[in-house]
Parts: C-alpha cells; structure tokens; sequence
C-alpha cells in the first residue's frame, strides 16, 4: 500500500488455496483501502490493485460497477481522506481503525462516465508533470550542494576574492588584523575579570593578569598555502 497502484505483493496464494478455502479473490482493477492500521491515525491509504488478489482483515476492497471508473473513485476517496478519518473512524480502539458499515454508506459525488475518464486522464497528466518536475528539482538540488561547497571552497582558500586583491594597492595583512582581535579579546577578559570582582567586593590579587589563557596557535605544517596576506588562526 506504499503505492497508487499494486501489481504485485511480497506473499503469494496459489489458485487452489482460493478454490478450497473461504478466501476471496477480488478481481483486477479492485479500490482497497486500509480500515485497520496506526497509520490512519494521520492518512488513508488507497491504491488500484492491478491483478486478481486477496487480502487480510486489515484492508477491504472495493470493485466498482461499470459506471463508476476505477481510477476516479480511487482518486476521489484520497481527495476525501480527512473526511473520511473524521466521520468514519472507530473510537475508543487500541489501533486505529475505520467503521466499515460508515465508509461503505459514505456519499461520494461522481460525473458522468465518459467525463469522470477526462478527470482522471487530467490528474494522471498533472501528476506526470508534477512528477518530473520533483525528478528535475532534485537534480537541481544536487547541482545547488555542489556548488555551495565549490563555493565555500573558493571563498576559505581566496580564490572567490583573487580579483578583488588583485586590484588593491594596500592591504592590511591578517596577521595585524589578528593581533588587534587578540588585544581586543584579551582586553574583554580583564574587563569581565574586573568587573567579577567588584561584584564580590574583592581587590584584584596580584598578578590575576597572568592567569589570561592566549588563544592557542595552529600547528600549519600539514595545511595548504594561504593567499598573500592571509594567515591561518584557531
């Protein structure tokens, strides 16, 4: 039931079994829909079995007459599917589960025969479409991850801004930058440390300064070279 349409099963019956015990064999182009399941506690699983089948207590079928097409009663029954949990399903149940007496006496509208085969000729078309558009959007999506990690790439080695320095006749390497984040960190520290010991009413002890912890630096011997300029830090 994880498909719209089933043409075949995991487990098989043979014709014998169908002939000399009480199971019942519903025809091709048969609706089934789930009545038994925790699933229908959020959806209503319906699918068109394409091939002569059977089934367990968990599911029903239903085989349309010869008004009613197969496809536009399946379709119409998923269009319908929070209505039907709302009116039809059983309370006070351990597993989810739909009344069936309700789901078979459940009021569907339906066109005439030749126009319910235009319906559902439409869906099937917008559905395709929808489909390869999902295909194609994935495509996209993959092509869009690999060029934010390109991306990424050129913007933390310095190609993304090759050009750009190119241009520049003075730079400030980042290795002043650097020392003037350090300073600044450090001068944050002293500042919270003060600011801490005003808080408990204490004089700052003698040498507190050297108890600031200096960032340690990167062990650069196994990476890549940077661009002119640039300078790795941790």
């Amino acid at each position: 039931m994880k498909s719209p349409r089933l043409a075949d099963s995991e487990d098989h019956i043979t014709r014998l079994a169908t002939e000399e015990t009480n199971v019942r064999l519903f025809p091709a182009k048969s609706v089934v829909v789930v009545v038994r399941s925790g699933i229908l506690s959020r959806t209503l699983p319906v699918a068109i079995v394409d091939v002569p089948a059977t089934m367990n207590q968990d599911m029903k079928g239903v085989s349309p007459c010869g008004a009613v097409d197969t496809g536009y009663l399946a379709y119409y029954l998923r269009s319908r599917e929070l209505d039907i949990l709302r009116r039809c399903s059983k309370g006070g149940t351990t597993v989810a589960s739909i009344e069936v007496n309700r789901l078979l006496t459940y009021e569907i509208s339906f066109a005439p025969l030749a126009e319910q085969r235009r319906i559902v000729a439409k869906i099937e078309e917008l559905f395709a479409e929808l489909d390869a558009a999902v295909v194609e959007l994935k495509r996209v999506q993959a092509n869009l991850k690999r060029y934010r990690a390109s991306l990424l790439k050129a913007a933390v080695t310095g190609e993304l801004t090759a050009e750009w320095r190119a241009k520049q006749r003075k730079l400030e390497p980042a290795t002043v930058l650097l020392e003037r984040i350090l300073a600044d960190r450090r001068v944050k520290w002293e500042t919270d440390q003060l600011a801490k010991f005003a808080a408990a009413g204490k004089e700052p002890p003698k040498n507190w300064q050297a108890k600031y912890a200096e960032p340690s630096k990167p062990d650069t011997s196994k990476l890549p070279p940077l661009p002119a300029a640039w300078c790795w830090a941790s």
